[in-house]
């Protein structure tokens, strides 16, 4: 991954824009990875997982905790697996997978915290799907 946080508090407090360049199958990975500890975005999220056959997920997290409070454009989409968690539910954000049709846009396939994808959402919101 680009940025990977395994334990303590990483605050980023401008816009990001973090994209994962790999392009082959020893190198594409994850923009973001989160395996303990906490990650905060306090403005604008902008971030690219690798494709490689697949998409890899732009943000994948199996154990702390994401905070995002601003806009999230997330090209190859949130992954939460384990007991990582959100701070508070998702109120926007682009999901996608560009350049690859089967890959997850949002998975919390082996969570311990989250049953459904709409679970990761704040009370009122929910998902829609747009096509081109």
């Amino acid at each position: 991954p680009t940025l990977s946080v395994t334990d303590g508090t990483l605050k980023i407090t401008g816009d990001a824009t973090i994209k994962s360049v790999g392009k082959s199958q020893e190198t594409a990975s994850y923009a973001i990875s989160v395996s303990g500890g906490k990650l905060i975005f306090e403005n604008d999220l902008t971030a690219e997982g690798s494709l490689y056959n697949t998409r890899r997920p732009a943000v994948i997290a199996s154990g702390g905790e994401l905070e995002f409070n601003g806009g999230l454009d997330l090209n190859g989409g949130l992954t939460l697996t384990g007991d990582a968690k959100l701070t508070h539910g998702l109120t926007k954000g682009t999901f996608r997978a560009e350049g690859d049709n089967s890959s997850a846009r949002v998975s919390v396939a082996d969570s311990s915290v989250y049953q459904h994808v709409c679970d990761l959402l704040a009370d009122g919101y929910a998902f829609a799907e747009l096509s081109n």
